[in-house]
């Protein structure tokens, strides 16, 4: 089901050596768009005790993307966006987070926004001049991997420096 949308389902929880986040970034090297929601399970509430109106702080990211972005074979083109509303086309139970209808309901609107494509090279670079070049990953153009680069498990494991760079 996700994987007709490009999408696919990262295992919530599992960190970011996770084989599927190898997977995601495989169909990434040989060029095919991917979508990455980033804050995963964190939710952003408009309105909450009560629906008292709420100032609140973007929550804590993931980092999966950033792992995605450092390890790329080219740079990565990131357009962030922002949407609101979907809470109340599929809405979810306000204690239990249930979905209350698994049908969307019309009539609501949906506000996206997107910004400026963001470079990360200036990060990556000063990452790379202390803690030497960063592994990357890389498929063929048919969609195989190329045997010297990261293809099994082991490889996809970050190192601690590594880490610093995704927070």
């Amino acid at each position: 089901y996700f994987g007709a949308g490009q999408t696919l389902p990262i295992n919530r929880g599992a960190g970011i050596d996770q084989p599927l986040l190898l997977h995601l970034a495989r169909h990434a090297a040989v060029g095919d768009w991917v979508h990455v929601f980033p804050e995963g399970g964190v939710f952003q509430y408009r309105t909450q005790l009560g629906g008292r109106e709420c100032q609140c702080a973007l929550g804590k990211l993931k980092w999966g993307t950033a792992k995605l972005i450092a390890h790329a074979p080219e740079p990565a083109a990131v357009i962030p966006f922002y949407f609101s509303g979907m809470e109340d086309v599929i809405p979810l139970h306000p204690v239990t987070r249930a979905i209350i209808s698994i049908i969307p309901i019309p009539g609501h609107k949906v506000k996206i926004r997107f910004g400026e494509e963001l470079d990360f090279s200036d990060l990556i670079s000063v990452h790379e001049k202390k803690y030497g070049k960063l592994r990357k990953y890389r498929c063929n153009s048919s969609g195989g991997v190329h045997e010297d680069d990261m293809v099994d498990e082991e490889s996809w494991r970050s190192s601690a420096a590594d880490r610093m760079l995704y927070h």
